[in-house]
């Protein structure tokens, strides 16, 4: 597995069904897969990738997608005005 992914299979979520992360599939939407996140060991890497990859469905890190989309409108303006990746993040969040 390459080092980039490595903190996808520590995810809480890896015990439970993809579909509960998609809102569309699961009856109680976003609320139970973030609650899932809430106790995950990587949560922060998880949103990170998502927000950075631009991860338009579900939720990552704790993060839906509307919540995320704001992240990652605040991530690209930092880069855009010439913000470092570490430094663009900690806009963003």
């Amino acid at each position: 597995m390459d080092d980039e992914f490595d903190w996808r299979s520590l995810g809480e979520c890896r015990n439970h069904d993809p579909e509960l992360f998609f809102s569309g599939s699961h009856p109680h939407g976003d609320a139970a897969a973030k609650l899932v996140c809430q106790s995950c060991p990587v949560r922060t890497e998880c949103l990170t990738y998502a927000v950075v990859t631009a991860q338009r469905y579900g939720v990552w890190g704790g993060v839906g997608a509307d919540e995320r989309a704001l992240l990652r409108r605040r991530y690209v303006a930092a880069i855009r005005s010439g913000a470092d990746f570490e430094r663009a993040l900690e806009a963003a969040v």
